[in-house]
């Protein structure tokens, strides 16, 4: 238990290093939730067990926040972490209200194009193009505003279109709508 961004950063760092050291002959999974302060922490370790055991069916995973966030450790550190995270970290550094509305409702239509319709579907094809209308029609106008460079809104369109590089984007959009909070 701890801060969860200190966590993460040592949950990453710690499988780089236990890699170097096993050299590379054995891997690890690990799974990180996210829990209100008052939760019971005997419950913590409940749910937080079931996310390794998720984790645990790829090979060195780790799950985030919940179940349907299982990524390899090497592609959530570099699709996640260092390419949309740094990237939304560039062009946010500064968040204002406007801005937290902006990411909030880009999040908002980037969940809704993965929404299923029941219990092991498939997403509903027909939600996504409509919300990916929505979020480019949300960029376009951040960009005529001078919130957002095209590079950006470019990047964000792109990944937005490809189901797998939008779970990344997601996760990175989670990630620092949380660290900005106040």
């Amino acid at each position: 238990m701890g801060a969860w961004r200190d966590l993460l950063d040592f949950a990453l760092y710690f499988n780089q290093q236990f890699g170097k050291f096993t050299q590379g002959k054995m891997t690890l999974s690990m799974a990180l939730g996210m829990f209100k302060p008052k939760y019971p922490p005997s419950r913590m370790i409940v749910e937080t067990r079931k996310l390794l055991e998720k984790a645990k069916d790829k090979k060195n995973s780790i799950a985030v926040f919940d179940q349907a966030n299982v990524f390899t450790i090497n592609e959530f550190k570099d699709k996640c972490m260092n390419c949309h995270l740094s990237k939304i970290s560039v062009q946010f550094h500064e968040v204002d209200e406007i801005g937290k509305v902006f990411l909030h409702k880009m999040l908002e239509f980037l969940e809704e194009s993965d929404k299923q319709k029941g219990e092991n579907e498939k997403p509903d094809e027909t939600l996504a193009p409509m919300n990916i209308t929505r979020l480019v029609y949300l960029l376009a106008k951040a960009e005529d505003e001078k919130r957002i460079d095209k590079n950006f809104k470019m990047h964000i369109y792109s990944s937005a279109k490809n189901q797998e590089d939008r779970k990344y984007l997601i996760m990175a959009l989670k990630i620092f709508l949380l660290e900005s909070r106040d």
